[in-house]
């Protein structure tokens, strides 16, 4: 199914995308198990529906990300928690730039990466994603061809113990 958001045109196997959600991997909140990701699996349930709906219309399981973290690792200006993170779709990104760039090369040769703040689509206030054709930490026997989505969410904290 074709998608256009913001810069990007996607063409996402929806079917296939759910179907290896559903079938594979267990929530990295239950891998981790530190209060931030058991925060995150309770805090995107409020995330407003649309946002909601907008992942399960492309068959992602929000509480399966390959990797999601606290950057910021206290409460943003509106008392909310920043995380960042990405997830993997069966597809193509048919139009629009891959939303990673690369930043400071160090003598070493080794470098830094960012995303650009012009790939990113704002989903939602505080809910925006970006696109690319990296492979982060992709899931075993995840089909081909795929691409990655990145997240960036800002959410309450929820847990009954203090951050």
């Amino acid at each position: 199914m074709i998608f256009t958001l913001g810069q990007y045109i996607i063409d996402i196997d929806i079917e296939r995308t759910r179907a290896f959600y559903r079938e594979h991997g267990v929530s990295f909140a239950e891998i981790c198990g530190c209060s931030d990701c058991i925060n995150y699996v309770k805090a995107i349930k409020t995330a407003p529906p649309s946002v909601l709906d907008f992942f399960d219309s492309l068959g992602v399981d929000l509480c399966k990300a390959p990797e999601m973290f606290n950057v910021i690792g206290d409460y943003d200006a509106n008392g909310l928690i920043y995380y960042e993170g990405f997830f993997h779709l069966v597809g193509e990104i048919l139009e629009g730039e891959d939303a990673w760039e690369t930043g400071e090369v160090r003598e070493d040769g080794s470098y830094t990466e960012h995303v650009k703040e012009s790939c990113l689509h704002q989903l939602a206030p505080n809910f925006q994603i970006a696109f690319s054709h990296k492979e982060n930490l992709l899931e075993e026997g995840f089909p081909d061809p795929h691409i990655q989505m990145e997240v960036f969410f800002h959410l309450p904290w929820i847990l009954n113990e203090n951050k």
